[in-house]
């Protein structure tokens, strides 16, 4: 389907009379009303269309071979640079808050492991 485009003040007109709607229509909320009843109440001569509830799930999907992954992605070299300057890298989630330190000889494993950058 597709959304019907109101110009300017048709939209102004719709809000104000779903402003005005909502306004005269809280005599009419009580707590055991469930919410369609209260939206059909509200907005009786409007379509109302009411979908299935969904929840968002949050979780992380850091792991450490997409650790791997990303050292490869900066380079050998540069990773080779941090080192010499902190003596191993690290590298934090902040999703998840997990850490991943990886000494020298393990950033030369991980590149010794797939070549110098990310095999496809």
């Amino acid at each position: 389907s597709s959304a019907e485009i109101l110009d300017p003040d048709a939209m102004k007109n719709a809000w104000e009379n779903i402003v005005a709607s909502t306004n005269e229509s809280f005599k009419f909320i009580h707590p055991e009303l469930k919410a369609s009843e209260i939206l059909q109440t509200i907005f009786s001569s409007e379509t109302i269309r009411l979908y299935d509830p969904s929840f968002p799930e949050f979780a992380c999907s850091c792991s450490k071979k997409s650790v791997e992954n990303m050292l490869r992605l900066i380079g050998k070299k540069e990773c080779e640079s941090i080192i010499e300057e902190q003596s191993s890298i690290t590298i934090h989630c902040d999703f998840c808050n997990e850490c991943y330190k990886y000494a020298e000889d393990e950033v030369d494993f991980v590149f010794n492991e797939s070549g110098d950058s990310i095999k496809h």
